[in-house]
């Protein structure tokens, strides 16, 4: 977001995630693309399962 002086303005966010991408795949997004594809995402890390009670 822009401000009357031209400067950016940042609000912070206390739920912010964050994600991992396959390298050379944040090009998009250094190009402001406002897209993240599937393919860009490596494979999901297994869940850690829980022991039974």
């Amino acid at each position: 977001m822009q401000s009357a002086t031209g400067t950016a303005r940042f609000f912070p966010h206390t739920n912010m995630n964050t994600i991992t991408l396959k390298p050379g795949k944040e090009k998009s997004l250094l190009r402001r693309h406002p897209w993240i594809y599937a393919t860009a995402l490596p494979p999901p890390k297994a869940a850690a399962s829980r022991a039974p009670p």
